[in-house]
């Protein structure tokens, strides 16, 4: 994750490309976010499922949720991984399509694709194409995808609205689209005015983290309102953040209240045109 506000889109995109280099060349280092195999399960990753994956592809891990638990990804899917990284989704999602599906992981940082093509060599993923660019202007036909994911995109973006836009070019109509995005009131949200009664201890990587767009559902949705919004739901607690008050009450319970981000499941309306604005966007660059 990288600090956005006061910056411009070059500084942005520039930003990203040299966080996530050092993310894909020295996974080991220390960063403001959690990366590898213990962020992983951290945000809820089945422990089976991140074994079966290359290892270099679970150590640059950097993202926010599970994507997969919505179930939205099967045989044949063609799929977008937005934000690709080394693998982890990208992998996972070749295995749900199978051998009739594919799987285009994109992403705009040089050694990350590197290393996804890598991982998919490790993972005989003969299904998996990784493809360079940025979000706002995806190197993809328009309606040429059945399933989007964005996990751990949106609140990094220069500008939200026109990734959005390209998401909805891309998919075919009554393509399903998934957003995993840092929710606004979650429990860090709440921990500052509780005073002495908060006793959880937050889960924090060994390094600052600067300050990051996150989201509520209402400006999600408002976000998506192109599209067929089925459900937002919170997701991403873990015990040792709940304070003691609180432990008695189910997890999955407080999670819907204080959980650490939105999960988005929407789909492309039947029938619905290309965003005229993102058409022009394209023909002027």
């Amino acid at each position: 994750m990288v600090a956005i506000l006061g910056m411009t889109k070059d500084q942005i995109f520039e930003a990203v490309r040299e966080m996530y280099s050092a993310v894909a060349t020295d996974p080991s280092r220390q960063f403001h976010f959690p990366t590898g195999r213990d962020a992983c399960l951290f945000v809820g990753y089945p422990e089976q499922l991140i074994d079966a994956l290359p290892p270099t592809a679970v150590e640059s891990f950097a993202g926010v949720g599970f994507p997969f638990r919505a179930g939205i990804v099967g045989p044949g899917d063609r799929v977008l991984d937005i934000g690709s990284g080394s693998g982890t989704d990208t992998l996972i999602a070749a295995s749900l399509v199978g051998a009739e599906g594919r799987v285009y992981g994109l992403d705009m940082t040089g050694a990350m694709l590197n290393k996804l093509r890598r991982n998919a060599l490790i993972a005989k993923a003969e299904n998996v194409e990784a493809i360079e660019g940025n979000a706002e202007a995806i190197p993809l036909p328009d309606a040429s995808v059945d399933v989007a994911c964005l996990s751990g995109v949106l609140h990094e973006a220069a500008d939200p609205q026109a990734v959005v836009r390209e998401v909805h070019r891309v998919l075919r109509p009554g393509g399903k689209v998934l957003a995993v995005v840092p929710a606004k009131y979650s429990i860090d949200w709440w921990r500052p005015g509780a005073g002495p009664v908060w006793s959880g201890s937050p889960l924090r990587s060994k390094t600052a983290c600067p300050p990051i767009t996150r989201f509520s559902a209402r400006r999600l949705r408002k976000l998506f309102s192109g599209f067929e919004v089925r459900r937002i739901h919170k997701r991403q607690l873990s015990r040792r953040e709940i304070p003691l008050l609180l432990r008695a009450i189910p997890r999955a319970w407080l999670e819907r209240l204080l959980g650490k981000c939105l999960i988005l499941k929407a789909f492309k309306p039947i029938g619905s045109a290309v965003p005229q604005l993102s058409s022009r966007k394209r023909a002027a660059a």
